[in-house]
């Protein structure tokens, strides 16, 4: 039989061992004193437990009063296990904060308060998954050790404005996606999801520039402002990330960006491949969902269709850009010759298979003839991502070889 401990006032001083601890009042744990504690912490509203020593729980801590520490310094760290088999609970109404904070169980489930981290969290073995809106709050010198794919926050870290260089130590479904930040100016919120955010928010719904957005995560920020210096950095995995994006993202200028829903529309946020092309860093115009996404900005890489040979022998006969169709249906594309004179143009939707230039001339100009032009160089003009109400505008060679 577990022993109940109910108190309204007590200093602990040296070692202790308790059953199951109720705090009604003032529980307090002194300097280089330490309690293990078998089963459950129950501190109701009202009570305060003060931990300026060690405690070891094996169990739930139900809070609906304030736990928290009142000195530290080199010499001093007040510290905090939890321990376990599987499955242990914090949660209740009230204030927690913790110095250093150790998780040797598998899963911590936090509801209905923040968890304030004050100085290490020490991942070790297991899962902080955080429920509904609540957060772990890591303050101003606050840090974490031994984040991996079996330890991490599923939920939402917080960080205060004064907080910089933080790395958001977060992850979803068995995988670490953690966030970097540099260079903060306000309280920031993030969290990652295993999930498909345009089934919340639908993929129609976007600016021109985005083509795939990824279905298998994405993260969420909160903040009531983002400083434009603030930059953020995430990385890719062929575990996590949509495969169709890992697939194109190098080619016909395609390459990986970050989408933010804005409350009405995905917009475009941009983004910088690291040098060995494993993160990318971005900043972010405001609050919201974000996830990777394919983008095809101004076309600027140089392995898309530069040629094409119409002699009728069924391969390769049409100058064809396909994945630019697959991103900007609307797009238009005008041929000329190197004098200058328009061959060929059409206007292309996405209810229509574009007409593709076969090599003859389709505009006013019969005196070149119908045939397909001499083999040369030729060059064309694309104007494309008309949402905005501007077009974009890109010109290019193909070579035309008979």
């Amino acid at each position: 039989m577990v022993k109940k401990y109910g108190f309204v006032f007590l200093f602990v001083l040296g070692q202790s061992m308790f059953g199951q601890l109720l705090n009604k009042g003032v529980f307090y744990i002194g300097v280089n004193s330490s309690i293990y504690i078998e089963t459950d912490i129950i501190n109701n509203e009202g009570g305060v437990i003060t931990n300026n020593g060690k405690v070891l729980l094996d169990g739930d801590l139900l809070n609906d009063g304030v736990f928290k520490f009142t000195e530290s310094s080199e010499e001093i760290s007040p510290y905090v296990e939890l321990l376990g088999i599987d499955v242990i609970s914090v949660k209740g109404g009230g204030h927690i904060s913790f110095y250093d904070l150790k998780l040797d169980v598998l899963n911590v489930v936090v509801e209905g308060l923040d968890i304030g981290i004050e100085n290490v969290l020490d991942f070790n073995k297991g899962v902080l998954r955080v429920l509904e809106e609540n957060s772990i709050n890591f303050g101003v010198n606050a840090s974490f050790i031994n984040a991996s794919n079996t330890s991490f926050v599923d939920g939402a870290v917080k960080v205060g404005a004064t907080k910089v260089d933080f790395v958001f130590p977060l992850g979803a479904g068995g995988y670490y996606r953690p966030v970097a930040m540099t260079s903060n100016g306000s309280e920031i919120s993030i969290s990652n999801v295993k999930g498909n955010v345009t089934d919340i928010y639908s993929a129609e719904s976007k600016q021109g520039g985005i083509s795939i957005i990824d279905n298998n995560e994405y993260w969420i920020v909160k903040s009531e402002s983002i400083d434009e210096d603030t930059k953020f950095s995430v990385s890719w995995d062929f575990d996590t990330t949509d495969s169709k994006l890992l697939e194109k993202k190098d080619s016909f200028g395609v390459n990986l960006k970050i989408a933010r829903w804005d409350g009405k529309v995905w917009i475009n946020e941009g983004g910088t491949l690291s040098d060995d092309e494993g993160s990318l860093s971005f900043s972010l115009t405001g609050e919201g969902y974000i996830a990777l996404c394919l983008s095809a900005g101004i076309l600027d890489k140089s392995n898309y269709n530069t040629g094409f040979t119409p002699n009728g022998d069924g391969v390769n006969d049409l100058f064809v850009l396909s994945e630019l169709y697959s991103m900007y249906p609307n797009f238009e594309m005008e041929i000329f010759n190197r004098a200058g004179i328009l061959l060929h143009k059409f206007k292309a939707n996405p209810n229509e298979v574009p007409d593709w230039w076969n090599g003859k001339v389709t505009e006013g100009n019969s005196m070149l003839g119908g045939d397909v032009l001499p083999t040369g160089n030729y060059y064309y003009k694309l104007k494309y991502n008309p949402d905005d109400g501007k077009k974009d505008i890109v010109i290019r060679w193909v070579y035309l070889s008979n």
